[in-house]
């Protein structure tokens, strides 16, 4: 695990990394809520509703000698937080009877223990999982505190990327409340991301499956000639370097957009006449243009370039994305595809013949 560095982007860094943790389990369908809350002494509580491990597996866990599998829901990311915590407490909730578990800087605190008098399960839930940790002040830069509005962007996010899952924040220093809940998915993030910006065009929404990495893009243009706006997830992290699945994604566009063309397939270049296939690529069509894709497989398939995960690396996935998706994404246009539609596909063909000209090809 690596949080990046120890001023406040680690410090965040380390309350995503929890939080990704806890919605994996949303992915399995095993959760359906997460919360976070930030206490006035600096601490950071997160709660999901998702299956706790054994407790006598935990131990082990929490001080590195025990490795937990990709389905189990004993995490590496825990791990990391004790260790970079000056104290960490973990509760376990099955049914009636809650567990607790203290380390400080990764070391365990006192024995595990069931609670005689369990607490209530946050939200009326049946079970849970309740991580509470203070990040410890001799490794990170003082003066850095949660801002509850960064916070509640990751949730945001999170809440579009697994539809039905209900995210709530609770910052206790300033009163400030937030949930979410958006059961329309990428389809609902792409909507909120061009609200402003002119929406002649329906939102489209395709999937595929690859090598056990599932994929889903929704996207639309709008009148807006700003530039592209693409958000991009692996595995609920948000991957603000982009990487191979954005590659596909902007590869199948540009091979599906030119079947609305009225010249489709090809396009008349240069004196010779000659008909050659024109891809539109994302430099002409990419005004207007707002996008979501996220991917999810097992962690041992989803490869990042880096530590800090900003960056999807998954050989071969581009050209998955591209192909699989292409086909798929035509359809869905030749379905919505108006005069104007088509026109704005021309002008875009068009453009990329001036440039082929300009530059030789013509």
């Amino acid at each position: 695990m690596f949080v990046g560095d120890t001023s406040a982007y680690g410090l965040y860094h380390l309350v995503y990394m929890a939080l990704d943790a806890a919605v994996h389990q949303a992915g399995r369908g095993k959760c359906d809520r997460v919360s976070v809350e930030l206490g006035r002494d600096g601490s950071c509580t997160l709660f999901e509703s998702g299956r706790p491990p054994q407790l006598s597996h935990v131990p082990e866990l929490l001080t590195g000698l025990n490795r937990p599998t990709d389905g189990d829901p004993l995490r590496f990311e825990w791990i990391c937080t004790s260790a970079l915590s000056s104290h960490f407490q973990l509760d376990g909730w099955d049914g009636r009877r809650q567990w607790r578990v203290c380390t400080r800087r990764g070391q365990l605190e006192s024995k595990p223990v069931y609670l005689d008098q369990p607490e209530p399960v946050p939200f009326g839930a049946r079970r849970g999982i309740r991580l509470r940790f203070t990040p410890d002040r001799t490794i990170f830069t003082e003066g850095h505190t949660y801002a509850s509005s960064k916070i509640c962007l990751r949730l945001r996010e999170l809440a579009f990327v697994f539809p039905g899952l209900t995210t709530h924040l609770v910052d206790r220093r300033t009163g400030h409340t937030e949930t979410r809940c958006h059961p329309s998915g990428l389809v609902g993030l792409v909507d909120e991301l061009s609200e402003s910006r002119g929406l002649p065009s329906q939102v489209i929404a395709v999937a595929h499956i690859w090598n056990e990495i599932a994929i889903r893009a929704a996207f639309r243009w709008t009148q807006s000639s700003a530039p592209p706006l693409i958000w991009s997830f692996a595995n609920t992290v948000r991957t603000q370097g982009a990487g191979k699945h954005v590659t596909g994604l902007v590869r199948a566009m540009a091979t599906a957009l030119p079947t609305v063309s009225t010249e489709h397939p090809v396009l008349r270049l240069g004196p010779s006449n000659a008909f050659r296939s024109l891809p539109i690529t994302l430099h002409s069509f990419g005004r207007g243009w707002v996008a979501a894709i996220a991917v999810d497989g097992p962690r041992s398939k989803v490869h990042f370039l880096g530590p800090t995960k900003s960056t999807l690396g998954i050989e071969g996935l581009d050209d998955a994305i591209a192909e699989g998706l292409a086909p798929k994404i035509a359809a869905a246009l030749a379905e919505q595809a108006d005069d104007e539609f088509r026109s704005r596909v021309d002008d875009m063909r068009a453009f990329e013949a001036s440039a082929l000209r300009t530059n030789g090809f013509g």
